[in-house]
């Protein structure tokens, strides 16, 4: 079975997860992660089966593992996220064997929960490091590839889930 189609320079994401990601509310801003990169809205309702189902059982149960590993600590290293700390979790994407590139991400004592539909390979032009606990972390993608259906401000590919059943 052949890898999912890459969008331009080395960012790969399923066909169905460009379809997912146009669900997003970019017509406004819930803040911006550390990085700057502006943080928009997915409606709960729009998100795909499988993510709703990763928060319900968070929310009732406190853990999600679909994966081995799934509760880790989300290091936020590029400063995606507004500063705080979170864990990870992985959404089952249907036709994709393994992980996939989909996530929730959980803020550590609270009902905020952030989605990707591209397992965080968006960020500036070129080749980004960051430093953490002495170990240089790099990423490279191309902007231009991964802003191919975003804005030039939203480059992280993560979203505020927004109308979460059972938040206040």
């Amino acid at each position: 079975m052949a890898g999912p189609p890459k969008l331009g320079d080395g960012v790969q994401m399923s066909s169905y997860d460009v379809t997912v990601e146009r669900h997003a509310d970019r017509t406004k801003s819930v803040g911006t992660g550390k990085n700057g990169n502006a943080i928009y809205c997915f409606p709960y309702d729009k998100l795909p089966a499988e993510a709703q189902a990763v928060i319900k059982s968070l929310q009732t149960t406190g853990d999600s593992q679909v994966r081995s590993g799934d509760g880790r600590t989300f290091g936020n290293y590029f400063g995606d996220l507004p500063a705080s700390a979170y864990k990870e979790y992985t959404v089952l994407t249907p036709g994709v064997a393994g992980a996939g590139m989909r996530r929730i991400v959980k803020e550590d004592g609270k009902d905020t929960y952030y989605f990707t539909a591209c397992h965080y390979d968006r960020s500036m032009e070129g080749q980004t490091s960051t430093t953490k606990k002495g170990k240089t972390i790099s990423r490279n993608v191309t902007s231009a590839a991964a802003n191919a259906i975003t804005d030039a401000t939203h480059r992280n590919g993560f979203y505020f889930v927004s109308g979460v059943p059972g938040k206040a």
